[in-house]
Parts: structure tokens; C-alpha cells; sequence
């Protein structure tokens, strides 16, 4: 493998997941998809639970989707778009529910 190919969970073998993740990156629904998978495998209702295991795995999601290669393609681009649109589709539903975020403690 050249050295600054992005590398798998498991050195050298490509990763089986990579597939769905791009498939649910190509819906537009990552981030209702990953809450939807860890909600249904943990039943958590715990924010600060929830929001860590949010941070966790959109990181692992970001990393695992793109395709192979030290440089980013098309299809990467266009999905970190289609995260970029998902996500500010949440952040304008949550300014509407609950106002700026700089209303939060310490602020």
C-alpha cells in the first residue's frame, strides 16, 4: 500500500462496510441513518451519551466513505456535500426550535 493511501480498519483489506456507507452518503441521510443504527442498538436517551457517540461516528464516517486513494474524487466531494446539506438542514431546524446556540451555558 503507498504511504499516503488511506488506510482501513484492518490494514491493507479493504473494508466491508465502505459500500453501505457510501450507498446511505449517496441518500443524503448520514447523520438520521447513524442516529437511527446507534439508537436502535442501544436505546440511549443520555444527551451527553448520544452526542459523543454522534461525534465518534461521524469521524469513523467521514474517514470510512471515501473511496481509496491520497487524494479526494469526485463521488468524495460530492458526498461531503451532501453531509454539508443534511447537516444544515438539522441546524436550521434546531435554530428554529431553540434559538442560536450562543444561548448555551457559560455564554
Amino acid at each position: 500500500m503507498a504511504p499516503n493511501r488511506r488506510k482501513t480498519a484492518r490494514e491493507g483489506r479493504p473494508d466491508p462496510h465502505r459500500p453501505t456507507l457510501q450507498r446511505v452518503a449517496d441518500q443524503g441521510t448520514v447523520i438520521e441513518d447513524g442516529w437511527r443504527s446507534f439508537h436502535r442498538h442501544t436505546g440511549t436517551t443520555d444527551p451527553e451519551e448520544a452526542y459523543k457517540a454522534g461525534a465518534s461516528f461521524m469521524f469513523q464516517f467521514l474517514i470510512r466513505m471515501m473511496d481509496d486513494g491520497a487524494t479526494e474524487t469526485a463521488d468524495d466531494m460530492r458526498r461531503m456535500g451532501m453531509l454539508n446539506d443534511e447537516a444544515q438542514k438539522i441546524d436550521r431546524a434546531l435554530f428554529l426550535k431553540y434559538g442560536p446556540a450562543t444561548k448555551g451555558p457559560g455564554r
